[in-house]
C-alpha cells in the first residue's frame, strides 16, 4: 500500500469552522473522486498535547495501491480539480509551500473496532 500524509494550515482570511465545513463537504467529495484512492482520512486537529506546540491545523492521509496509482490520480482532471480547490481552503504561503511525505506505515497495534467513526 502507498500512503501519502500532508500537514495543513488553514488560510488566515477564512474562519476555521468554514474551512472544516468545506473540507468535510465539497473538498472531501472531490477527494473521493480520485481514481485508485483506497482510503482517505481527514484529521481535524483540536489542540496540542501538553508541552507541545500546534504548528498545523489538520492533516490528511491518502492510500493508493502503489506510486503509479498515486501519480495517475493527481495527473488527471480529478487530481487537478482537488489541488486547485485545496488552494481555496489551505495556506500554501509558507516555505516549503506544500508539506507532506510518503509513508511506509508500520502498524504496531490495531485494536478491533478502532476504525469505527465516533461522533
Amino acid at each position: 500500500m502507498y500512503k501519502a500524509t500532508f500537514l495543513l494550515k488553514f488560510r488566515k482570511d477564512l474562519e476555521p469552522e468554514y474551512v472544516l465545513s468545506e473540507w468535510r463537504g465539497s473538498h472531501g467529495q472531490l477527494a473521493l473522486t480520485l481514481p485508485g484512492l483506497r482510503r482517505y482520512v481527514q484529521n481535524h486537529w483540536t489542540g496540542a498535547p501538553p508541552h507541545y506546540a500546534q504548528l498545523y491545523d489538520a492533516s490528511v492521509d491518502l492510500w493508493f495501491d502503489d506510486e503509479t496509482a498515486f501519480a495517475k490520480a493527481f495527473s488527471g482532471p480529478e487530481g487537478e480539480a482537488m489541488v486547485k480547490d485545496d488552494l481555496r481552503l489551505f495556506d500554501r504561503s509558507q516555505d516549503p509551500a506544500f508539506i507532506g511525505g510518503l509513508v511506509d506505515e508500520h502498524v504496531m497495534r490495531w485494536e478491533p473496532g478502532a476504525d469505527e467513526h465516533r461522533a
